[in-house]
């Protein structure tokens, strides 16, 4: 009994060591062990206030949260991408500059005083179908002209950030009304930075996309 007690045991333990998720989590566990001992105050979370007077979380896990957001979203588009053609897209960060200046700009208009000329949904749409009309030029090089993926990305990578400057004049438009400046910080009453939700969103969405679609399939 006992020897197939272990031998079950042993059987689980491969099992989990054959899984792909395994190595990230235990990177970042042993990564969490050294940041506490290093720093036994890593893990510490404060309730504190914000410029505005709202409460907010701090400490370096809502930092890592609030950063690491962005990079998670791009993670979720970035394994789309190897997944479809085994390749990779080093257009991301330029597609994001992309997109911001397009927000910025269907936002403010030409005017550049800083109030909304549209409202926030009609400016994502527009960045949303200005980054899939890039993401379709990538795909073009990739699946008709057969470019490979990181070459065909190339082009966008170098020519993406100029586009980003030359939408907005090569300046900064600064949007002053509050509530967009909730999509990039907090929402009054609510600690966690806003970006963490999103990204929870973006990731729900792309495991229901990938297990109740062809998507998922191919």
């Amino acid at each position: 009994m006992t020897g197939k007690k272990s031998t079950t045991i042993s059987n689980a333990f491969a099992g989990l060591f054959r899984k792909q998720i395994f190595i990230p989590i235990a990177a970042l566990l042993l990564l969490a062990v050294f940041n506490l001992v290093i720093d036994p105050a890593f893990f510490k979370i404060t309730l504190g206030t914000n410029s505005g007077g709202d409460p907010v979380l701090t400490g370096y896990v809502m930092t890592i949260l609030d950063y690491g957001s962005e990079v998670a979203i791009l993670a979720i588009g970035m394994t789309l991408v190897t997944a479809a053609s085994g390749g990779q897209d080093i257009s991301v960060g330029a597609a994001v500059a992309i997109a911001g200046s397009v927000i910025l700009r269907v936002l403010v208009g030409l005017g550049g005083d800083g109030t909304l000329r549209a409202p926030v949904i009609v400016a994502f749409l527009a960045a949303c179908l200005v980054a899939m009309i890039f993401g379709a030029f990538n795909g073009v090089l990739v699946a008709i002209f057969k470019i490979q993926p990181m070459v065909a990305t190339l082009i966008l990578y170098t020519a993406g950030r100029s586009i980003a400057a030359w939408i907005n004049n090569n300046e900064l438009p600064i949007v002053t009304d509050k509530t967009f400046t909730y999509f990039g910080g907090f929402i009054p009453g609510i600690p966690i930075p806003t970006p963490f939700f999103l990204a929870v969103v973006c990731v729900i969405i792309a495991m229901l996309v990938l297990k109740f679609t062809n998507l998922g399939l191919y």
